[in-house]
């Protein structure tokens, strides 16, 4: 998938997720309010602390759920938004921080826009709290991406060291089982807990730049480890050949 492709996708995401925010935000206060009693009513009719609660029961706690399930509906929603804004932006080669800035910037505009189009809908109103709410579940989703960004890095620093030191890490955890003379089966033990380890890192690694090039296009660390390449390097820690990886 190349960058105008991955543009295109992630762009019509964004206007998916605006289009479900309009759509809610258009109901009145009516139809909005039932939309929120059916997913209090599955909450409470099904989790087990409150499903065996006789009817006055639960109709005290459904009024206690309305005002937090509303605002997570908020956050969650707008958490989702900040993710597709920030891995839009990340198709473009600019500073994070101007990123990070005009993805907040874009959430909370239309943040206030909606809670603006609210106050010409009959029995809803547009409130600063509902603002605040949705520019912190848009600061959430960025924040969910930078660390992302920042844990395939980690990853492939890792798996990247250890094949560099992959000698003293032998050395390392035959000192931490006090083993002074490595024999045959113990060196196979060894080597077989170092490829398991290596593979669990490539298999991380190639898992999270493959999501990071079909989602916004980019591969995160310049040096690129194919599977073929780390079966081969397997097979030589294993057998001791030489193998062109």
């Amino acid at each position: 998938m190349d960058v105008r492709k991955a543009r295109a996708v992630l762009f019509i995401c964004i206007l998916i997720i605006f289009g479900i925010i309009f759509k809610f935000s258009s109901e009145n206060s009516t139809k909005s309010t039932n939309t929120s009693n059916k997913v209090i009513d599955t909450i409470v009719d099904t989790h087990p602390v409150t499903k065996n609660l006789n009817e006055y029961q639960k109709s005290i706690v459904k009024k206690t759920l309305i005002t937090p399930v509303r605002k997570l509906a908020h956050f969650t929603i707008y958490t989702l938004l900040g993710v597709l804004l920030m891995c839009f932006a990340n198709t473009y080669d600019t500073n994070i921080l101007k990123k990070v800035l005009i993805s907040l910037i874009v959430g909370t505009l239309y943040s206030c826009s909606d809670e603006l189009h609210q106050l010409f809908v009959p029995g809803r109103s547009g409130q600063i709290t509902d603002v605040i709410i949705d520019s912190v579940g848009v600061f959430t989703g960025i924040l969910l991406v930078i660390l992302q960004i920042k844990f395939v890095n980690w990853i492939k620093t890792s798996a990247n060291n250890m094949l560099k030191y992959k000698k003293r890490i032998l050395k390392m955890w035959a000192q931490y089982w006090r083993i002074k003379k490595i024999n045959k089966n113990r060196e196979k033990i060894l080597r077989y807990l170092y490829n398991v380890t290596l593979y669990f890192y490539f298999y991380i690694n190639n898992s999270l730049e493959l999501f990071n090039t079909i989602l916004y296009n980019k591969v995160i660390s310049q040096r690129k480890m194919s599977y073929c390449n780390f079966l081969c390097i397997t097979i030589k820690i294993s057998n001791k050949k030489n193998c062109g990886a």
